[in-house]
C-alpha cells in the first residue's frame, strides 16, 4: 500500500495543530527529511526476481526512462514501458524505435568488459521480443578478433507482429582471441519499433550478477534460487510460486565497471543455467515532490513517520526564527522527538529475515 505527499502533508497539519499553514511550503522536505534520516527503521520492502542463474548479461538497469546503464541504442532510440500487456512478467521492457534499417539496442564488452570472458566458448542468447512488424526482430552476436576478424550470427526466430515470442540463437562457437564482443537485439525495418525484455547469455560458469538498480542503496536480505518450471527454461514462467530454495552463504560484494562501482551478489555454488534468482530485502523510502507522488507505507507507520516529520520541520524553523521565539521553537523541537522516540519503540519495522551469512557492502 501507498501514501500520497498530499495526505502526509494533511497529517502533519493536523499533528502541528497549525491552522495557519505559517510553514506549509516547508512540509515537503520536512517530510523527505523524515523518511530519508528514519531509514532502517522505517523502509520499502523489495523483492525483485531479474536475475536469472548463469546469464553474463547484467538486468536492465535504468538510468532514466530512456537510458539504460551498460546497454545502448545504435540508430535507435528506447524508452522505458510500463504500459500492460507490452512487458513480459516483473520486469519492464526497452521499446526500442530505431531510426534505420537494422538498428538495435546492444550491449558491448567496450561497455561491459566481461563479455570478453566469452572467447572460444559456446553460448546461446535468449531474448523475448514484441515486434511491430512479423519477423523484425532478431539477435545478433558480433564478435571482432585483433588481426580484424570479424563474426556475425544472427537468430532465426520466427517472430508474429504484436505478439510475444523468445528469440533464440542458441550453441553459437565464438572465436577465440577476442576484442570485441557485442549483443544486439536488432529490428530490421526504419522507423519501426520492437519491445525487448532483458537478454540472457548462458555458456560460462557464472557465480557473481550485478544487483538491480532497486538495490543501489539498499540492503539484500535474502536470495532464493527457483528449483523447477513448467517452461523450457523454468526463467519464463510468468509466475513461479513455491519453488524455491534459499541460498546461504551468499557473499556481496562492489566492484568498479567502466569508472562506476556497481554492487553484486556472489553465490556459494554453480545452479544449473536459466533459472529465476529472487532477491528479497529493504531500501530507503521514497524522496515525494508532487502531491500525487506516493510512499510506500501505511498505517500504523504513518504515525512514526509524522512524528519525525514534524520534529525536522521545527529544527528547520529554529533556524529561521526570530530570536524570541527561538526558545520556544526548541522546545517544541524537544517534546516532538520525545514524541518520536515514544513511537520508534513499537512501530520501527524490523529488517527481513537474513539467512545469509554475508558482510555490509
Amino acid at each position: 500500500m501507498t501514501t500520497t505527499l498530499s495526505t502526509l502533508q494533511d497529517r502533519l497539519k493536523i499533528s502541528l495543530g497549525d491552522t495557519r499553514q505559517v510553514y506549509l511550503d516547508k512540509y515537503t522536505d520536512a517530510i523527505n527529511n523524515a523518511s530519508r534520516r528514519i531509514y532502517p527503521d522505517l523502509h520499502k520492502l523489495l523483492e525483485n526476481k531479474e536475475l536469472i542463474t548463469g546469464n553474463i548479461l547484467p538486468p536492465f538497469r535504468w538510468s532514466s526512462t530512456s537510458a539504460l546503464n551498460f546497454y545502448a541504442g545504435t540508430t535507435a532510440t528506447l524508452a522505458k514501458t510500463t504500459t500492460a500487456g507490452l512487458y513480459r512478467g516483473f520486469v519492464y521492457s526497452a521499446k526500442v524505435t530505431v531510426s534505420a534499417a537494422n538498428g538495435y539496442l546492444g550491449i558491448s564488452s567496450s561497455a561491459y568488459p566481461r563479455l570478453l570472458d566469452l572467447m572460444g566458448k559456446t553460448v546461446s542468447v535468449k531474448v523475448w521480443a514484441y515486434p511491430e512488424v512479423a519477423n523484425d526482430a532478431t539477435i545478433v552476436i558480433y564478435t571482432l578478433k585483433a588481426d580484424g576478424t570479424a563474426q556475425t550470427l544472427t537468430s532465426t526466430t520466427t517472430c508474429p507482429l504484436a505478439k510475444w515470442t523468445l528469440l533464440e540463437l542458441e550453441d553459437q562457437v565464438l572465436n577465440d582471441d577476442l576484442i570485441q564482443v557485442d549483443i544486439r537485439l536488432k529490428v530490421a525495418t526504419i522507423n519501426k519499433y520492437a519491445y525487448f525484455m532483458p537478454p540472457r547469455l548462458t555458456g560460462h560458469n557464472i557465480y557473481d550478477y550485478i544487483v538491480p538498480k532497486d538495490f543501489d542503496n539498499g540492503f539484500v536480505a535474502q536470495a532464493y534460487v527457483q528449483t523447477s518450471g513448467y517452461s523450457d527454461d523454468a526463467c519464463d514462467d510468468l509466475e513461479p510460486t513455491d519453488n524455491w530454495e534459499p541460498v546461504f552463504n551468499v557473499k556481496r560484494e562492489t566492484r568498479q565497471i567502466g569508472g562506476s562501482l556497481y554492487k553484486h551478489i556472489r553465490l556459494p555454488y554453480l545452479y544449473s543455467s536459466s533459472r529465476q534468482i529472487k532477491l528479497t530485502g529493504y531500501c530507503p523510502l521514497e524522496s515525494l515532490s508532487d502531491d500525487s507522488d506516493t510512499i510506500s507505507l501505511e498505517d500504523p507507520y504513518l504515525d512514526l513517520l509524522i512524528a519525525r516529520a514534524k520534529y525536522e520541520l521545527y529544527i528547520m524553523v529554529e533556524g529561521i526564527a526570530a530570536s524570541e521565539d527561538t526558545r520556544r521553537y526548541e522546545s517544541k523541537s524537544v517534546r516532538a522527538y520525545r514524541e518520536y522516540m515514544e513511537l520508534l519503540s513499537s512501530l520501527k519495522m524490523t529488517g527481513s529475515s537474513i539467512t545469509m551469512n554475508i558482510p555490509q557492502w
